[in-house]
């Protein structure tokens, strides 16, 4: 009796709940292998109900993102984030083959519930591309153009829970004509485009206070907390304080929160949470000596104060779990590589080796090392369109009624139900907020 039959005999009166319950908890890679039992199965693991109890799971166990460029392409890496703290031990990451982007320079990359967002110019052509892939599903849509002249352009993939809708929110500078009033030589702009409500057309929206995106682009992609996404702005020569620019993603309204004139923040992270400001003071020694501010009071901006001491270079890739770890990865340029978790209540570093990604490249010859924290996996699909091939679109101008996330039968998962189906005929074959 081949096993898939067994599998079919051994699960016939199981409920559909106890079956749901005990599957989301699997990688996604184990999920497809199960969709190719039956079609029943197959359907029951492409339900919508199905799909939001996975990410539950997986949203309840975060890992990391790695992307980095090796010559003239790009390669994309995911790993467990270790759930228990004991002895030092191993992590081993796995790579997703999301296209090499062949001499691209990728901008910006961030990892927002299992979607990531891509925006790289070609060396080739001065042109921005900004795309919007799931590894589990290896489905992408190209996002449309803006049709202006922009410069300076910032984008930032957003998450709104209470429409359950995905955004970007772009902000640009465009040159205008200077009058007898106005020196400026450049107006902001700001445009959000939803993804999900139809045709993919960018909206312009308002902002009662000019401002714009500060650090650097691709590094600081600011940080989307509970539907509110917080940037800062840029210092103006020590004379004008930073701010902290805050966007709420269902509203589409900008408020902001002043940051103390004298302050050095480094870093925007998600701190069990809540808003965390990484504040920089001295170095001495290669060593850094600082704090993280965490808001707890959104109206009344109170904040509570951590510090810390990192080594020097923990500042250039210091992120934070959504448990409250200080996260850093070493020097790319080290072998082998290491992620390491600074515990701000015990005041511990535990340090963890990365292995796999050295079978493809060597750690000297690796570039633009970018890494994301709290990724996950997400067997929600962008885009229902018919002649969908392998979960791949091509045409960004596409129409739909139906949001991300909502319930989409794949062509893959309905053509491993009839190959399930098959089997059975063939038994002896074996066989996805205003805040000052």
């Amino acid at each position: 009796m081949d096993r898939c039959k067994i599998v079919r005999h051994n699960t016939e009166k199981l409920p559909n709940d106890l079956i749901i319950e005990v599957l989301s908890r699997l990688p996604a890679k184990s999920v497809a292998i199960f969709r190719c039992v039956s079609k029943q199965w197959d359907s029951l693991l492409a339900s919508q109900v199905f799909k939001e109890s996975f990410l539950t799971n997986s949203l309840s166990r975060p890992g990391l993102l790695f992307n980095f460029r090796f010559g003239s392409k790009w390669h994309f890496f995911s790993s467990p984030q270790p759930q228990k703290f004991g002895e030092n031990f191993s992590i081993v990451a796995k790579e997703h083959h999301m296209g090499s982007y062949k001499n691209c320079y990728i901008e910006s990359c961030q990892s927002v519930h299992g979607f990531i967002y891509l925006r790289y110019r070609s060396k080739e052509i001065d042109e921005t591309t900004q795309v919007i892939y799931n590894p589990c599903t290896r489905q992408h849509i190209t996002l449309p153009k803006l049709e202006t002249r922009y410069y300076d352009m910032r984008s930032f993939f957003v998450y709104d829970p209470i429409q359950k809708q995905f955004k970007v929110l772009c902000t640009y500078m465009v040159r205008k004509q200077p009058t007898n009033f106005d020196n400026m030589l450049y107006d902001m702009k700001y445009q959000v485009l939803t993804l999900g409500s139809g045709e993919l057309l960018w909206r312009e929206i308002e902002c009662s206070f000019p401002q714009r995106p500060g650090g650097k682009s691709g590094r600081d992609n600011g940080i989307c907390i509970n539907g509110v996404l917080y940037y800062k702005t840029p210092y103006a020569n020590g004379n004008i304080p930073m701010q902290i620019i805050c966007f709420d993603v269902s509203s589409e309204k900008f408020s902001f929160i002043k940051i103390e004139k004298d302050l050095f923040v480094r870093n925007l992270v998600n701190y069990k949470g809540k808003l965390g400001v990484v504040v920089c003071f001295t170095k001495c020694n290669g060593k850094i000596r600082g704090e993280v501010w965490v808001l707890d009071d959104t109206i009344e901006a109170k904040w509570s104060k951590h510090k810390f001491v990192l080594p020097d270079h923990a500042m250039e890739s210091m992120l934070a779990t959504d448990r409250g770890e200080i996260v850093w990865v070493s020097s790319p340029s080290t072998y082998p590589s290491y992620v390491f978790y600074y515990t701000m209540e015990s005041k511990r570093v535990r340090r963890f080796e990365l292995i796999g990604m050295e079978d493809k490249v060597t750690g000297k010859d690796r570039y633009e090392f970018h890494t994301s924290t709290n990724h996950v996996e997400n067997l929600m699909f962008l885009y229902k369109k018919p002649g969908l091939i392998h979960g791949t679109i091509a045409n960004p101008a596409i129409k739909s009624n139906q949001s991300i996330g909502e319930d989409m039968q794949d062509n893959l998962g309905t053509k491993r139900g009839d190959q399930a189906a098959g089997r059975r005929e063939r038994p002896t074959k074996r066989g996805e907020h205003e805040v000052h």
